[in-house]
């Protein structure tokens, strides 16, 4: 079973009875109860720390487990492994950053698959699905590809096999195409492969579609992806579906360790990259931590809009897996973060088309997790920048087009900071301007006055007023009033404050107050 899963994920502490031992299912401990494990199973010490792991370790020896595992954080101290030896049982270091839930998931995949007695393909390094499908498609004989449950292609052949334009289509954008997506989940595709472990065929008498065979790559009952063989030249041969039978069966020990590993990466980069947006990691340590390379970097946030806080929570962190997978799939350097409900993506810019460029990865995205997870998403982009130094700022600039466009009535789903760059600004300044009581008083602040006290509308009309670049006629259309009604008010709020509005800088202060103003009626209007 360990041989099957990443290197990182858990480290032998002692094991006194050696590890040629049959290993049963993985069990969370719970302190305040008896332990309910079977002989033979791994007890996870979730939350068990310091001078309690020991205690830990000898009721698990008690109920005939063979191991526990736990976190050890900085090593296992004499004392535990004294008690492992004492009482006959394997101790398992868990890497800090490994989830439990993740670790739960993958030795219970683990232990049903290592039940099966199968080896892992000779001589493919376990893990490289790439290895794997230009094994199968030498064993099956077609073109082949390694999916997720999503359809995202996980790895594909290499061989001069024949395709289709389907196939073609899918290697490309790396995920089956939505057209053919719905086809094969309207004819029933999917639900056998998910519920069966039958060999799947697919036969469509379109000419540009050749027939393929399929298998849905299980283990203990779960489904974790599927394989599916386009047919070449020559017709599958009888050999054909039994071969892909014991590539599913491979491929569940390989899509085991490469799901540890990839986890594995993907948490170390991500708290790579929150020390970087935090300011708590030197810039030059970033490149080899995150291995971006040293070319242009830009900072993506996505807002995940809908939900509760813990749902949103949980969308985020797969959305983190989808959007981290993505980018690797066309071979994009990228580190992704979920904070609350924010996801961040450090991404490679182009210089020749970077604005363009990241608009167009930030609205596929969009539109990828949008359909898969069912949710209202956004996305802002930040500056690009040369100099890792300068990372919090492009963080910064995306964090605030996130808020302008939570502002906005009906914003776009994607916006770059260069299209609203001056609403940054005026949002920069009113963050530097909020209790500052010097900055509000004035004129203005006597209209607001007047008009709560004898129920006028003179905020209103000055701001539609300037808004319409003193065009009365548009101003009073905004205001649903006649352009008499509209010029004489503004006339009347000249008269009682004595504002001149033939001053530049009279107006612009002006307008600067009055969006302050808005900006506070808005809030206290959502509070």
């Amino acid at each position: 079973m360990l041989d099957h899963l990443s290197l990182g994920v858990m480290q032998v502490v002692v094991a006194p009875q050696g590890l040629d031992l049959a290993v049963g299912q993985p069990v969370i401990c719970d302190a305040s109860e008896a332990l309910r494990a079977d002989p033979g199973d791994i007890v996870l010490a979730v939350g068990v720390d310091g001078e309690r792991q020991t205690a830990e370790v000898a009721r698990a020896a008690a109920a005939g487990a063979v191991a526990v595992a736990l976190k050890l954080r900085g090593g296992a101290s004499p004392t535990l492994i004294d008690c492992g030896n004492e009482f006959g049982i394997a101790l398992l270091g868990v890497a800090d950053d490994m989830a439990w839930g993740q670790l739960f998931t993958l030795l219970r995949t683990a232990s049903s698959a290592t039940g099966r007695h199968f080896d892992s393909a000779g001589d493919v390094p376990p893990g490289d699905l790439f290895a794997l499908a230009s094994a199968v498609a030498l064993m099956v004989g077609g073109a082949t590809t390694i999916e997720d449950r999503q359809s995202n292609v996980l790895a594909y052949s290499s061989a001069d096999d024949p395709i289709d334009p389907p196939r073609r289509e899918t290697i490309l954008g790396r995920k089956v195409p939505d057209r053919w997506l719905t086809r094969l989940r309207e004819d029933g595709v999917f639900h056998r492969l998910w519920t069966t472990d039958e060999v799947v065929h697919v036969l469509y008498p379109d000419d540009e579609y050749r027939a393929r065979l399929a298998i849905g790559i299980r283990v203990g009952g779960e489904a974790l992806g599927s394989i599916w063989v386009i047919e070449g030249d020559r017709p599958f041969d009888a050999r054909a579906e039994e071969a892909l039978r014991e590539a599913a069966r491979i491929a569940a020990l390989h899509l085991i360790r490469h799901t540890a590993s990839e986890g594995l990466e993907r948490r170390r980069r991500g708290e790579a990259l929150r020390a970087a947006l935090e300011g708590q990691l030197a810039p030059g340590l970033l490149p080899e931590a995150l291995d971006l390379g040293r070319g242009p970097m830009a900072v993506i946030a996505f807002e995940l809009a809908s939900g509760g806080d813990a749902l949103v929570a949980l969308q985020a962190e797969r959305a983190v897996d989808m959007i981290s997978l993505y980018c690797q799939s066309f071979r994009r350097p990228a580190a992704c973060l979920a904070v609350g409900r924010a996801v961040y993506l450090l991404v490679a810019a182009h210089p020749a088309a970077a604005s363009s460029d990241l608009v167009e990865l930030a609205a596929d995205i969009v539109e990828r997790v949008t359909q898969a997870l069912r949710v209202t998403m956004r996305a802002a982009i930040g500056s690009s920048v040369n100099d890792l130094a300068h990372l919090q700022s492009s963080r910064w600039e995306a964090d605030q087009v996130l808020r302008i466009l939570a502002a906005m009535v009906d914003p776009p789903g994607v916006a770059h900071v260069d299209e609203l760059r001056s609403r940054v600004v005026l949002q920069r300044l009113i963050d530097l301007s909020v209790g500052d009581d010097q900055v509000r008083t004035g004129k203005v602040e006597e209209l607001a006055l007047h008009d709560d006290a004898h129920h006028t509308a003179y905020i209103d009309t000055l701001g539609a007023y300037l808004d319409a670049f003193g065009d009365v006629r548009l101003a009073a259309e905004r205001l649903e009033i006649h352009p008499n009604t509209c010029r004489y008010r503004v006339h009347r709020l000249v008269e009682l404050t004595g504002l001149n509005l033939d001053d530049p800088i009279e107006r612009l202060v002006v307008h600067f107050q009055l969006e302050l103003i808005r900006r506070a009626s808005t809030l206290k209007e959502r509070s």
